[in-house]
């Protein structure tokens, strides 16, 4: 008899938007053979291993669209899923838009009713989760939809009634098959056209009953996977601050009818038509101009949001998926490494103004593709998150601490304190206990879930070594603080 051994754990890295390629091995973070990639294998603990190149990577389209996230997040729930059944345990890592879908498939895993009984960890880094309300479904704007449908739709239902009456009612002198055919198209496209148009005006309604439903799932997936969730952010992230601003945008796009001065000599000629560009000028800055505006501008701000989805508005942006249900804040990075962060996107920024001086020179036709091909990544805080050696570390440290590898948290609590303090502080936000005595028992049970049911309120008992040191550097910072 032979001992088979266990398959190594692996870790699933899913890129952001506007970050995708065909390719599993180039520069960027997630992709084989990339300066991350290579440096975070040599820190993950024993069990634990990054893709070879065996089996493909994770991809998808990277759009902004939120169309293209939920498919996304589809196809990552199917590749999950294949991973239980082949009784493989796997981690999980997103930047950006990365983490969204990582949540997004946790959620339709919950409506689904799948288990997702290999997922032992989950991170994401720099995610803006955008927090979506369903739109009520008895507005001005629906009760006008409906009208317009209705007024559309209306002709096309009687014209097929009347249509088929009168197949039926001369059925008999309808002998020729051209006649028989030609009444029966014009039948069903009367049909198809009525169906067409409700079908439009049900989608918004139907989207808009969903995501209220969605909004449910949120607790759900939480309780079930929360405590196996790491969120990294700094408050200098670019597009967690960006999206939030567009939820308050004073922009107008669209805009007001003014008479032109007489400045040049054609503009004379103009001066019979003042009455009546007056009028035009009132009508149009009263009633149409206020309406152009508010369309334009949503749809600007929902095309800026990558939010294409009807019947729901977002809210809220926030670097975590939802409000802790202990009423705790989530700690963002720690202040020491969110500094050095931005001062390395500061000197990459730096860097990049002799470049820009020189596409400024340029032709203006090629200036977005050349800037485009400039642009390193190391010029934001969102996209350098990677470049820090301690991110990694931070992300080991919580597959570490999923795996129950004790030796590894016990050396990490040696080596680099500072890091495992603030990385207890964020599970205990969780209400997770963090424990890195190597003879203390399990830290975390990934079989807890029994027969796809968990308690209602699932904090478990933890055991924690490191509360002393937590409680004695909280001191520490209130005394530097007075």
């Amino acid at each position: 008899m032979t001992n088979c051994k266990p398959n190594p754990e692996i870790v699933l890295s899913i890129h952001g938007t506007f970050a995708a390629s065909e390719l599993d091995r180039g520069p960027g973070w997630w992709q084989i053979g990339s300066s991350f990639s290579e440096r975070f294998a040599s820190k993950l603990p024993r069990g634990v291993t990054m893709p070879d190149g065996s089996e493909p990577l994770f991809h998808w389209s990277g759009a902004n669209t939120e169309r293209d996230r939920e498919l996304a997040a589809v196809k990552l729930l199917e590749t999950l899923q294949a991973h239980d059944l082949a009784g493989r345990s796997y981690h999980l890592i997103g930047h950006s838009h990365g983490g969204s879908l990582i949540w997004a498939a946790l959620r339709m895993a919950c409506r689904k009713g799948i288990l997702l009984k290999g997922l032992r960890s989950w991170s994401t880094v720099g995610t803006p989760f955008l927090n979506k309300k369903s739109l009520s479904m008895i507005r001005w704007s629906s009760a006008l939809r409906c009208g317009i449908g209705l007024v559309l739709a209306g002709p096309c239902l009687v014209s097929a009634v009347l249509l088929g009456k009168f197949l039926l009612a001369n059925a008999s002198e309808v002998s020729g098959p051209l006649q028989v055919v030609g009444g029966l198209t014009l039948l069903v496209l009367c049909l198809y056209a009525a169906l067409c148009i409700l079908s439009m005006l049900a989608a918004p309604l139907l989207e808009s009953w969903q995501i209220r439903q969605d909004e449910q799932l949120d607790r759900k997936a939480m309780e079930l996977y929360g405590d196996r969730w790491l969120g990294l952010w700094s408050p200098d992230d670019e597009a967690i601050n960006g999206l939030r601003a567009t939820l308050d945008m004073p922009l107008s796009f669209v805009g007001r009818y003014s008479p032109r001065e007489q400045v040049f000599a054609s503009d004379r000629l103009h001066a019979l038509g003042r009455p009546h560009q007056w009028l035009f000028g009132l009508a149009y800055n009263g009633v149409l101009q206020p309406v152009l505006n508010r369309i334009v501008t949503r749809q600007v701000i929902k095309t800026l949001q990558g939010n294409n989805r009807p019947g729901g508005k977002i809210v809220s942006v926030h670097p975590w998926p939802t409000e802790n249900v202990l009423g705790r804040e989530y700690p963002q990075l720690p202040s020491w490494l969110c500094e050095r962060i931005v001062q390395r996107a500061d000197q990459g920024a730096r860097n990049m103004a002799p470049k820009l001086r020189q596409l400024l020179a340029g032709s203006p036709l090629t200036a977005a593709s050349r800037l485009a091909e400039s642009v390193s990544g190391s010029e934001l805080v969102h996209t350098s998150y990677f470049v820090d050696d301690q991110i990694g570390s931070l992300l080991a440290l919580h597959i570490a601490w999923a795996t129950n590898n004790r030796v590894y948290l016990s050396r990490m609590t040696e080596t680099w304190p500072q890091g495992v303090i603030w990385f207890g502080r964020f599970k205990s936000s969780l209400g997770v206990r963090v424990s890195t005595a190597i003879d203390s028992g399990q830290t975390w049970l990934a079989e807890s879930v029994q027969n796809q049911q968990r308690g209602p309120a699932p904090i478990h008992r933890f055991y924690s070594e490191l509360d002393a040191l937590i409680h004695e550097d909280s001191t520490a910072t209130k005394r530097k603080a007075a």
